[in-house]
C-alpha cells in the first residue's frame, strides 16, 4: 500500500492564480510555480522561520489528547515507528528547509469546540496566540468569516494539492485522515468476510451487519444475496434503482466519511448486538480490545478510508513564516499523513466521492464527505434524519 497522496484545500473566495507576491503578514511568496521558485521561497522562509523560533518555539493547536502525542513526535521531526508502515519514516534531516522546526514545535490540546471558540475570540480581539489550528470546525470557521492565513502561496500547496481541492478555498489544508476496517464479533462470525462483495454471501443474515453511511452511523440491513440483482428496500423506499451488489460495489468507490461515533456501532458488536460493522475505525476497534471485547478487524483495502481533517494557519500568527514553512512541510511529506497505532492511510485516489451519493439521492452527501463549507453539520443531520427516517443521525 502506498502512503496517502496529500489533501489539501483552502477557502471561500481565496487565490486561485499562480502568481502571487505578498501575504501581508511579513512573509514573501513564490511568483509562478516551477522548481527554483520553490527553492527560493523555502531558502526565505527556513532563514525567516530560523529568526523567529531562535528562542521560542511555533505553536500549534491539536484538537486531543492522541492527537497531540502524535503531533509532540512527528511534527517535531521524528519518527513514530509504533504509528507508522512507510519505507521512509517521517524524519526531518539535517539540511532540509524544514530543519527550523525540529525540536521547535510546541502542541496545546483542546477538545474541537473549545478550541474554535478560543480561536473566534482571539480573533476578534486580536490577540491570537497560536499559529496552527487543527480542528474539525476549521471549513465552519471559514464559512463563518473567521480569519485564517491564506495558504495558496505554499508551494507545497501548488505542487501536491488537486486543482479541484485549490479550486475549493485556498485556507484549509487537509493533512490528515481516519483509517477504517471491517470488524466482527469473534464470537458470533466463524469466518470475517473476505472483502465488501463477501457481505452478500448467504453466511451473513439481513440484521448481521451495520453499515455506516452517514454522518452518524445508522443500523442498516446487509444487503444478502437475495438483493444481488435486484433493488433493497431500502433503496427503493428512496427511489433508487440501484441493486444490492451495484450498491457495494458504490460503497467501495465511496469510501463514506465516518463520524466519532462510530464507536457505539462498534460496541454494538463487540457486545454482540451485531456480527459485523463496516467501516469501523481501526483506533475504536483497538480500544475495544484493550476493554476483552471479542472484535477483531478485517484490514482489506477495500474496507479503508480517507477522512480529511482540517489545519490552517491562524489570522496573523506569532511566527508568520514558520508557520508557512510548517504547512509546507506536512503537504510536502505523505510520511506525515500518519495513523495511530500501526494503520496505514490510502491514497487519496481511493477516496471517490462520486459513488454512493446517488443511492441517497442527496446532492450535498458528495461535499459534506470530503470538504463540506456550504452546509453546516446541523444541516446535514435534518436531511439524513428526513431521508432516512431514523432518529439517531
Amino acid at each position: 500500500m502506498s502512503a496517502a497522496a496529500v489533501l489539501a484545500a483552502g477557502c471561500l473566495g481565496g487565490q486561485n492564480g499562480d502568481d502571487t507576491t505578498g501575504t501581508g503578514n511579513g512573509t514573501t511568496t513564490p511568483t509562478g510555480t516551477t522548481e527554483a521558485d520553490a527553492e527560493t521561497w523555502r531558502e526565505e522562509m527556513k532563514a525567516q522561520a530560523e529568526s523567529e523560533l531562535e528562542d521560542d518555539k511555533l505553536q500549534v493547536w491539536a484538537q486531543s489528547p492522541t492527537e497531540k502525542k502524535v503531533m509532540e513526535e512527528v511534527f517535531n521531526g521524528y519518527p513514530v515507528e509504533e504509528s507508522i508502515l512507510f519505507e521512509e519514516a517521517p524524519i526531518i534531516d539535517e539540511g532540509e528547509p524544514w530543519e527550523p522546526l525540529k525540536d521547535n514545535v510546541e502542541i496545546e490540546a483542546l477538545d474541537t469546540t473549545k478550541q474554535a471558540n478560543t480561536y473566534r475570540r482571539q480573533v476578534k480581539t486580536g490577540s491570537v496566540e497560536k499559529d496552527i489550528i487543527t480542528t474539525d470546525y476549521l471549513p465552519t470557521l471559514v464559512k463563518q468569516d473567521v480569519e485564517v492565513t491564506d495558504l495558496s502561496d505554499i508551494p507545497a500547496w501548488r505542487e501536491n494539492v488537486p486543482q479541484r481541492l485549490r479550486d475549493l478555498t485556498s485556507e484549509i489544508a487537509y493533512y490528515r485522515g481516519k483509517a477504517v476496517s471491517c470488524v466482527y464479533n469473534t464470537e458470533s462470525v466463524e469466518e470475517p468476510p473476505e472483502d465488501l462483495m463477501d457481505l452478500l454471501s448467504d453466511r451473513f443474515d439481513d440484521k448481521s451487519l451495520i453499515l455506516d453511511v452517514t454522518p452518524n452511523p445508522i443500523v442498516a440491513h446487509v444487503f444478502t444475496e437475495k438483493y444481488a440483482d435486484s433493488v433493497p428496500p431500502r433503496l427503493e423506499a428512496l427511489g433508487s434503482d440501484m441493486t444490492g451488489t451495484e450498491f457495494l460495489e458504490a460503497i467501495g468507490a465511496q469510501n463514506p466519511a465516518l463520524d466519532q461515533s462510530a464507536y457505539a456501532m462498534q460496541q454494538e458488536v463487540g457486545t454482540g448486538s451485531s456480527d459485523v460493522a463496516l467501516f469501523g475505525p481501526l483506533t475504536v476497534t483497538y480500544d475495544l480490545q484493550v476493554e476483552g471485547l471479542p472484535i477483531k478487524p478485517v484490514e482489506h483495502p477495500s474496507a479503508h478510508i480517507l477522512r480529511p481533517k482540517g489545519i490552517g494557519i491562524t489570522n496573523e500568527p506569532p511566527h508568520p513564516a514558520a508557520a508557512k514553512l510548517f504547512i509546507d512541510y506536512v503537504l510536502s511529506n505523505p510520511s506525515v499523513q500518519l495513523f495511530e497505532k500501526g494503520v496505514l492511510s490510502m491514497d487519496y485516489q481511493r477516496s471517490n466521492p462520486e459513488g454512493a451519493a446517488e443511492w441517497l439521492n442527496a446532492d450535498w452527501q458528495e461535499p459534506y464527505t470530503q470538504f463540506e463549507i456550504e452546509s453546516s453539520t446541523k444541516t446535514v443531520r435534518e436531511k439524513w434524519r428526513e431521508a432516512l427516517d431514523v432518529p439517531n443521525v
